[in-house]
């Protein structure tokens, strides 16, 4: 329990891609309108550090339903890890393969 290299913390960001905002900014008696977003659709990346001050392999979950394009996964940093939800949402599944994969670079 003393051994720095074996205590992890991490925390996941969610990006949303079309926010959903009700109010607009504007000058008085000028016409604004917005489409409506809502579609919940985001980019989710998953920090962890470890206790030694060690950064470790950041996941970015894109939301595709099939591969995530090769042009955006070649501008992704070498240590970055890729992933993809149907709607970029972390789902236990990608949770459990970024875990299994920083323990074993941990």
């Amino acid at each position: 329990m003393q051994d720095p290299t074996r205590q992890y913390n991490g925390d996941e960001a969610g990006f949303q891609l079309d926010p959903r905002s009700g109010r607009v900014l504007a000058r008085r008696n000028e016409n604004v309108y917005a489409e409506a977003g809502g579609t919940k659709e985001q980019v989710t990346a998953l920090i962890t550090t470890r206790a030694d001050g060690k950064l470790m392999p950041t996941a970015i979950v894109y939301p595709y339903k099939r591969a995530v394009p090769k042009d955006i996964v070649d501008k992704v940093p070498e240590d970055f890890m890729v992933a993809r939800s149907d709607n970029g949402w972390m789902t236990s599944e990608i949770f459990m393969n970024t875990w299994q994969t920083v323990l074993l670079q941990g």
